[in-house]
């Protein structure tokens, strides 16, 4: 028998998976705090992990550790190396999720380009003369600088050419050909392109190569108009930089 951890709830369907095999035994913790896992873990052969620290202390306490899976992509919250020194396999979920957070961008695009809510409040007040306070822009004709050309990027990238943008993709080795054919513009280096830009999403994953991959320097490339987006990880764009520049009014938008 094989003992499965569950660190936080997922859906009913992945959850009938791990049901359907009678050799494993399947523990949803009811809290994923260190100490229910630490008194959890010692006897796991896997982890099925949302949002959940894993770090090198919980996995010390897993001597039959055999599988961990992320339910998702990026894998910033577990110690990977810890895993790598014992040769543990990390799994994630490739593609899951590429789709939702691709649309999830166009939502925010939308939302902080039209301003709905101001416009929506000032009409059911009857403030109707307001209609021309509020900032608003279209899609069409603008630039889009996607940093990460990976599974979300390449989802993100058609989303944005079918509402008329122009779209530069940006990665370390992208896929050039791909690019050409989605009708955007491939680039190994997106700093040149801020001053361009009219819309940032950010889609790389979260390691010591991108950790305040923006940062001040970057951010007072782009222009006062420009929106930025982002859709990975929080570390990936330098917070207090983030918050002086908002505070400042140098940015029109951020998601």
């Amino acid at each position: 028998m094989k003992k499965v951890l569950v660190t936080e709830p997922i859906h009913p369907d992945g959850l009938a998976v791990l049901e359907q095999h009678p050799d494993i035994e399947m523990v949803c913790l009811p809290a994923c705090d260190q100490a229910s896992l630490l008194a959890a873990v010692g006897d796991a052969h896997g982890m099925l992990v949302r949002t959940t620290t894993i770090d090198a202390a919980v996995i010390a306490a897993a001597p039959e550790l055999a599988v961990v899976s992320r339910h998702g992509v990026g894998c910033d919250n577990i110690a990977v190396a810890a895993l790598n020194a014992r040769s543990i396999p990390m799994a994630i979920a490739a593609s899951a999720n590429s789709t939702s957070v691709a649309e999830h961008v166009i939502m925010m695009m939308m939302v902080l380009a039209k301003n709905p809510f101001a416009y929506h409040q000032a009409s059911t007040q009857g403030r109707f003369h307001d209609r021309g306070r509020f900032r608003m822009t279209e899609l069409a004709g603008k630039t889009m600088l996607i940093i990460g050309f990976g599974r979300i990027g390449r989802k993100l990238a058609p989303l944005c050419k079918a509402f008329g943008m122009r779209v530069v993709v940006a990665d370390l080795v992208p896929d050039t050909e791909l690019a050409l054919s989605l009708g955007c513009e491939p680039t190994t280096d997106f700093k040149p392109w801020l001053a361009q830009a009219d819309f940032v999403s950010v889609h790389v994953p979260l390691d010591e190569q991108t950790r305040n991959l923006i940062d001040a320097p970057e951010l007072a490339l782009m222009p006062e108009h420009a929106i930025l987006i982002n859709c990975a990880r929080g570390g990936i764009v330098s917070e207090a930089a983030l918050a002086r520049v908002m505070l400042d009014g140098k940015l029109a938008g951020l998601g």
